[in-house]
């Protein structure tokens, strides 16, 4: 956990994805100056319970330092934004370069009644050699039929956190 120690602050919890692409590879991808404003939650694997991530932030930050709550999913995290979406009422949903639903027995549309909270970065030539290339290009489509706010980058996936961060990193804290 990254916490600036302010009177209050948002909090953004992060997914990483495969490989190790997770939890303390993700502070170095974090613009430093968003670091002083946001308190963020970087669980060490993909496989990490949400609820649990967010008892023991509770345990560490009293609820009230709390001004709101994101949830971000990087690659494979992007299943883990599919997953817990509802756990929370959360200010943003984040999407970085992520798997898409469909990958993790989700539909395309498992986020459609919160399109307005998404903010999402893509490229699909990240996903163009896989073998599950058409799902990730299914659900960029319906992203964009959906008019959610996406922005497509020629930023190699291991450069995309940072991109996000740079991109959407005012959202948290407005």
């Amino acid at each position: 956990m990254l916490d600036p120690e302010l009177d209050s602050a948002p909090v953004v919890v992060v997914y990483g994805g495969l490989y190790g692409w997770e939890g303390a590879w993700l502070i170095h991808k974090i613009p430093v100056d968003l670091q002083h404003r946001c308190i963020f939650v970087l669980p060490s694997h993909y496989t990490n319970d949400c609820a649990a991530c967010l008892k023991e932030l509770r345990a560490k930050v009293d609820s009230g330092k709390i001004a709101s709550y994101s949830l971000c999913g990087y690659s494979r995290g992007g299943i883990d934004v599919y997953q817990y979406w509802k756990l929370e009422d959360w200010k943003i949903l984040g999407l970085i370069d992520p798997s898409a639903p469909t990958m993790g027995g989700y539909t395309d549309t498992v986020l459609d009644s919160v399109k307005d909270r998404i903010r999402c970065v893509y490229r699909m030539a990240n996903w163009a050699k896989a073998d599950y290339f058409p799902k990730i290009q299914s659900f960029h489509q319906h992203l964009l039929d959906i008019g959610a706010e996406m922005t497509d980058s020629d930023t190699p996936h291991a450069q995309m956190p940072k991109f996000f961060f740079e991109t959407y990193g005012s959202d948290f804290t407005s």
